[in-house]
């Protein structure tokens, strides 16, 4: 991830942890879990994935580099350009796709698209799948 888009994640992320992207093949995933298992114990990490299916990515690669995992989050809608950073737990996505999916103001043709895919958005993100959909994931944690 990019240090603008970083910056967003600083409220929720330590300082001085060590971010990483997952992969999308297995060598470099293989990269990431060895530089992961050098880290000393107690080290925080950020594993970051902005592809959908993010959250078996994140898991498995945590688990491979001695990773405990703390608290994972889902970036809405992008994880490049997240407006909302939403915990990924039932009650919090619940509540987000509730409470905080609207649809902007202005009169365009993307508020029409916006306002059409709300109600499919809002039932996907209130699901347990929702990370099939919504990729964007920041998963924090300590090295074991």
């Amino acid at each position: 991830m990019r240090g603008t888009a970083r910056i967003k994640w600083s409220v929720v992320v330590p300082p001085g942890a060590r971010w990483f992207a997952v992969g999308h093949s297995p060598r470099s995933r293989a990269r990431v879990a060895t530089a992961l298992r050098e880290l000393p114990s107690g080290a925080p990490v950020v594993l970051c994935d902005g592809w959908p299916l993010s959250r078996g990515r994140c898991r498995r690669l945590a688990r491979r580099g001695g990773v405990c995992v703390v608290r994972e989050y889902l970036a809405l809608p992008t994880l490049g350009a997240a407006v909302a950073l939403v915990q990924d737990t039932p009650t919090t996505a619940r509540y987000a796709a509730a409470r905080l999916l609207a649809v902007p103001p202005k009169s365009s043709w993307r508020a029409r698209v916006a306002a059409a895919a709300l109600p499919a958005a809002r039932w996907i993100l209130a699901r347990p799948s929702r990370s099939v959909v919504f990729g964007g994931r920041v998963m924090l944690g300590a090295r074991a």
